[in-house]
């Protein structure tokens, strides 16, 4: 809820994210329930579509982990629900850095050197 709250500011303010990383197991509103929210206000204000990237542990509090099963049942579902990508938590530097340079690349933002 505070992520979205906080995402709601900005757009409000004018500025654009150009990348939202988004958990999925959050404890007040999921990253589902998040996604479609931002992609209602995305759709409605005629903004253009935010490239989000969900994440999630595969832990599951009650249990020790989820099953494979699970685990592409959640990745799928979280595509058809409007995420863009998928990363696994933690997340390690080297993927945080290639996914921010494939977003800055594909949007024309150039990196620092």
């Amino acid at each position: 809820m505070e992520g979205l709250k906080k995402y709601l500011h900005w757009i409000n303010q004018g500025i654009m994210y150009h990348l939202v990383l988004c958990d999925l197991q959050m404890p007040v509103m999921d990253g589902f329930e998040t996604i479609r929210n931002i992609r209602a206000e995305e759709a409605q204000r005629g903004y253009p579509k935010t490239y989000v990237c969900a994440m999630s542990a595969f832990e599951d509090p009650g249990t020790l982990k989820f099953s494979l099963f699970e685990i592409l049942e959640t990745i799928s579902k979280a595509k058809r629900e409007g995420m863009d990508n998928f990363c696994q938590k933690p997340l390690r530097p080297e993927v945080l850095n290639k996914l921010i340079e494939t977003r800055c690349e594909a949007i024309n933002i150039p990196l620092p050197e």
